[in-house]
């Protein structure tokens, strides 16, 4: 059966945030609650987090008493697995000040990855690296539709994080018990039937 492209679904969100984001600009500048919901939720929902499992996505999770993280992002198992930071769309991502703040409280929850987006620009951020410097960036307006979604799908797709996994079924011995022991299969009825022809099958005088 036909299955439409996953890539190509993101891609089609993508177009959407671009065009909501030219549509709505005035009023998303200055607000970053709407910045979230109209450009950044669609984007994590289609890319398997459900916002609405705060198991899932935490939103404005407070760090000591001052720094809430505006999303939390965690594994299957319940570790936290990326921290992302929004933004007003058009602020700048790049303040050293505020992002130097923000990147510390982030990664004191040593999460694999901290995004920083206003809902058309993404700085991707590691661990690995010290300084106050995006490692990788796309911009909606600047990057190709289809290389934006690649990228997304490697940085945020929620599968590297467990969900939405299948469990591996059993392999080698496990899946097979008796034919790592040699013995043979015996399938044994519950409930017996006697032979209705017992004069066919003569029992052999032993």
């Amino acid at each position: 059966m036909f299955a439409p492209s996953p890539l190509a679904a993101l891609c089609t969100v993508l177009q959407a945030v671009r065009v909501r984001a030219d549509t709505n600009a005035q009023l998303l500048r200055k607000n970053e609650a709407a910045t979230r919901a109209a450009l950044i939720d669609p984007v994590l929902r289609a890319l398997g987090w459900d916002t609405a499992d705060v198991r899932m996505v935490e939103p404005e999770k407070t760090i000591g008493v001052k720094q809430a993280l505006d999303y939390v992002l965690y594994d299957a198992a319940g570790a936290v697995s990326v921290v992302i930071e929004a933004k007003k769309l058009g602020e700048s991502l790049d303040k050293l000040g505020h992002i130097g703040a923000a990147i510390g409280y982030a990664f004191s929850l040593k999460p694999k990855k901290l995004l920083i987006t206003d809902g058309i620009n993404w700085h991707y951020y590691s661990p690995g690296h010290s300084n106050f410097h995006p490692v990788e960036t796309i911009s909606l307006l600047k990057t190709p539709l289809v290389e934006s979604a690649l990228q997304l799908v490697r940085w945020l797709d929620a599968a590297q994080s467990g969900h939405g996994v299948p469990a591996a079924e059993p392999t080698g011995p496990m899946a097979n018990p008796s034919a790592a022991t040699g013995a043979k299969a015996v399938i044994k009825s519950p409930n017996p039937t006697p032979c209705p022809y017992p004069n066919l099958f003569p029992t052999s005088p032993r």
